[in-house]
């Protein structure tokens, strides 16, 4: 009789030597990047948790850890020493830290969206709330009950991705703040492969392409919701990673960069619907650029890209099932209550139907005349229209934000990005600009120029740049002739890039940064002094804010206030009424109040002003921000900063051992018997 051994060399098949081998077959694993594992932790957190929703299973603490130990396992695995190995697992746990340090340096801080939809979302899906079985606006207003304090609509039916994660996250470590360490983690992934792919593609050497990249991870959207809870940061993080992935496949065929693209893309679907657009549009780049390329294993690559979608795919029917899906069954269609393809079901947009509110006008431009306006020139659209269509044609678009794109410093560079690549060749940096222009082409004509909508735009004008330099420096003969041009060129033209087009883009977004410090210490001076406080009574605004306060601060018996305590302004915006005997405190954006028996001399006085979009009232606010924070808080919180470093400390530390010592006590959100008001 035959038996078969293991065969080792030292050990000669004995039973000991099955460790060796084990080891061996370990070590022959392809070593796994760090930049790889960290999305793949990611990806499997938001997976594994949206799985567990498909069989009635909630969020709970082991799913985020359990997906922390595959990845950490397989980030040790593969080729290389054991000490390289080892500095790589050290690597990937230290960005994963790091981002969680990072996610907890602010105190219930929110940006509107975040306030309304996307930190409350997370909240119910942290307390039980199954975005499977019971995603429609009617389950969750029976559920909530009137006033609910969080935009229904939005937390109903739009998609749940980082939600998910953020939910993960906050049963893991006690505040759903460290759901920004999605933000924080994609930032690193996104670095790094941007850098990876200049240095295949240009000629600008190390520190360029350093540098450029650093320039692209500041997108105007990336300082205001970096830590804000937002989603636009993560939406642009992951269209970068996607495109660099599909870019490095296509010029070197190697598998590795089909991993990164099967875990993004699922991801990137399940932020935005708009991430449907960018699965089409890299589809059909990468199909045209696999097909039309110079390689000889044509077919084999084909095959494997298209092999890479269909994971992709079915990762993000798991992760995504939850709203198109859940949409289609519930309402006809995926993108409801966009559209829906059941003509019975009446679709009432409370979601985009401010995008709706223009004049005759504005709907008279369509896409090319709103592309026009927004991203080549106003003065000239409006010009040509009121020559072609008549004199007093005044298009209006009363939508917050406006729709002005990113403003004249971008549609300049634009304009000579469009020179640039008529006049030089840009090699395969062609193919991630195809596929940022496709998706900008793709976007439907009521959102044109609506800038926070297409994130990616911003990075065109400095990939052309990255590919000008990259040519010239590639000339030798002007490197014979003009020596001392070509050794500073890049690096004038860097910085000139930097100071005359990054900063002007997001100066006002790095704005926000400054607010996050001072609604942190505002919150975490009102919350010590309410856990000073017997009896607090405080009046909520919003779900996010009464949930915080009420399950994450430390505070107990605290007393809600319900509606009779406020007034309505003509804006539909609450104001608390004073009551005798305290004194009202509150952070920037007044979502709570918190009427304290004793003041708080050391309370940063600072609050929103609502501007409705007129530009003088913007600056007025603007300006008067800007000196608060300049002349008051920053001389004062900068020797404090030790001092309020311990004290966050000490609330993260309270925060994460309640997180594991105390029982969710609620498998469904309880409706609340106080009425909050509609947030804004």
């Amino acid at each position: 009789m035959t038996v078969n051994r293991f065969r080792t060399a030292d050990c000669g098949g004995s039973i000991p030597g099955l460790p060796l081998n084990l080891g061996d077959a370990c070590r022959s694993f392809p070593r796994m990047p760090v930049t790889l594992c960290l999305l793949m932790f990611l990806t499997a957190t938001t997976a594994l948790c949206a799985s567990g929703f498909l069989l009635g299973l909630r969020v709970s603490h082991w799913q985020a850890p359990a997906a922390l130990l595959v990845v950490s396992l397989s980030c040790f695995l593969g080729r290389g020493s054991l000490k390289r190995r080892g500095r790589a697992l050290a690597a990937f746990l230290g960005v994963i830290g790091l981002a969680l340090v990072a996610s907890g340096l602010s105190v219930m801080y929110a940006i509107p969206d975040a306030e309304g939809y996307h930190r409350p979302a997370a909240q119910l899906i942290a307390d039980g709330w199954n975005p499977v079985f019971d995603a429609t606006h009617e389950r969750l207003s029976k559920l909530l009950g009137p006033n609910p304090g969080l935009r229904l609509w939005h937390v109903a039916y739009l998609p749940r991705g980082l939600w998910i994660f953020s939910a993960a996250m906050y049963r893991v470590t006690g505040f759903v703040e460290s759901g920004d360490a999605f933000n924080v983690v994609l930032l690193v992934i996104c670095y790094q492969l941007m850098k990876t792919l200049l240095l295949r593609t240009t000629s600008l050497g190390p520190w360029g392409c350093k540098a450029v990249s650093l320039l692209v991870c500041i997108s105007p959207v990336v300082p205001w919701q970096l830590l804000g809870g937002g989603n636009d940061a993560a939406f642009y993080f992951l269209f970068m990673i996607c495109t660099c992935a599909a870019t490095l496949f296509s010029m070197s065929g190697r598998w590795k960069w089909l991993v990164y693209l099967a875990l993004a893309l699922p991801l990137l679907v399940s932020l935005k619907f708009s991430g449907i657009i960018v699965a089409l549009a890299l589809g059909l780049v990468g199909t045209c650029a696999l097909v039309l390329g110079p390689s000889s294993h044509r077919v084999q690559r084909l095959a494997h890209w298209w092999l890479a979608l269909f994971h992709a795919g079915a990762i993000g029917a798991v992760i995504g099932f939850s709203p198109y899906v859940t949409n289609w069954v519930n309402h006809g269609g995926p993108f409801y209550p966009k559209n829906s393809f059941d003509k019975r079901v009446v679709a009432e947009d409370r979601i985009t139907y401010d995008f709706q509110d223009m004049n005759d006008d504005a709907r008279r431009m369509g896409w090319i005349g709103r592309f026009c306006s927004a991203y080549v020139s106003d003065t000239l659209a409006k010009e040509y229209y009121q020559r072609t269509v008549r004199p007093g044609f005044d298009p209006v678009i009363r939508v917050n934000g406006g729709v002005k794109g990113f403003g004249v410093v971008f549609r300049v560079a634009f304009l000579l990005s469009l020179v640039a690549m008529a006049c030089f060749p840009m090699g395969w940096l062609r193919l991630p600009i195809a596929i940022i222009l496709l998706t900008v082409a793709m976007q439907p004509w009521e959102y044109v120029g609506y800038a926070r909508y297409v994130s990616q735009f911003y990075a065109l004008p400095l990939l052309v740049l990255a590919g000008v330099l990259s040519r010239i420096r590639s000339k030798g003969l002007f490197r014979q002739r003009c020596p001392v041009v070509w050794k500073f060129l890049p690096t004038a033209s860097l910085v000139l890039a930097l100071v005359a087009y990054a900063i002007p883009l997001c100066i006002a977004s790095c704005s926000w940064l400054a607010l996050q410090w001072i609604v942190s210490v505002q919150n975490l001076d009102i919350v010590e002094a309410m856990q000073q406080d017997e009896e607090p009574q405080v009046f909520a605004c919003t779900f996010y804010s009464r949930r915080s306060l009420e399950r994450d601060s430390g505070v107990s018996g605290i007393r809600f206030l319900d509606l009779s305590h406020a007034n309505r302004d003509q804006h539909g915006m609450y104001h608390v009424r004073d009551m005798p005997g305290y004194t009202a405190c509150s952070s920037y954006f007044d979502m709570y109040t918190y009427f304290s028996p004793q003041a708080l001399p050391d309370l940063p006085r600072l609050t929103h002003v609502l501007s409705k979009d007129d530009p003088e009232v913007k600056a007025s606010r603007d300006r008067r921000n800007a000196e608060f924070f300049l002349r008051e808080f920053l001389p004062k919180q900068v020797f404090r900063l030790p001092q309020y470093m311990w004290r966050l400390l000490r609330l993260r530390a309270a925060q994460f051992s309640r997180a594991w010592t105390r029982p969710h006590d609620a498998a469904q959100p309880a409706e609340s018997s106080v009425r909050l008001a509609p947030a804004a």
